[in-house]
């Protein structure tokens, strides 16, 4: 009679715990399956009718947003960008930290070429292209490899040559853009923010 019940107990045990198991999330063991479960930071938009202002805003001590191409086509994908200082101080040099997943599967990463463009309203004041592995921007790779070149996955990139606003420049909005494309004219990221310099 015992061995009956602690039977039956035993079966309904393993019935209730079945779905239970079903449902309990896979705890992820390496960092790239850590990153790979994250979700995403950006959110799909309609291209035809997306204006400046309906860009999804960019995570991180800033005040940018994606450009370009809607950010669920970019392929690399923003976790955080940081301005410091934020607000950059007139005069001063100020640094940019851009954290993200580089997208497996792709070729000539190392070739891809890096757009600046600086504008004040409409006008386009300058443009600087260069290639996204410039020994000028520092690059590392799954928190602890810093070997200068861009791989697939986790990536940091560390720019400190910028300057804010120099004396005698005029007053108004000045708007910064960051565009990356693989030789084939796909885009890697595209983001811009904007700033006013009063007098």
């Amino acid at each position: 009679m015992i061995a009956s019940l602690l039977t039956s107990a035993l079966a309904a045990i393993t019935l209730i715990a079945q779905p239970i198991a079903r449902t309990m999330p896979v705890v992820p063991t390496t960092l790239q399956h850590t990153l790979e479960s994250l979700p995403s930071l950006r959110e799909p938009i309609d291209a035809l009718a997306a204006t400046p202002s309906e860009w999804p805003e960019i995570f991180g001590d800033n005040v940018a947003h994606y450009a370009g191409p809607p950010a669920i086509e970019q392929l690399f994908e923003i976790f955080e960008f940081t301005v410091a200082p934020h607000p950059p101080i007139p005069g001063h040099r100020f640094f940019g930290y851009l954290e993200g997943f580089m997208p497996y599967n792709e070729p000539d990463l190392d070739n891809s070429t890096l757009r600046f463009t600086l504008r004040k309203g409409n006008r386009t004041l300058s443009t600087i292209v260069t290639n996204l592995n410039s020994p000028y921007i520092f690059k590392r790779h799954g928190r602890d490899d810093h070997s200068d070149e861009i791989k697939k996955g986790y990536m940091e990139f560390f720019m400190d040559s910028l300057y804010a606003f120099a004396p005698g420049t005029e007053p108004g909005n000045y708007t910064y853009e960051a565009e990356s494309e693989l030789p084939d004219g796909r885009v890697l990221f595209d983001f811009e923010f904007t700033y006013e310099w009063k007098v």
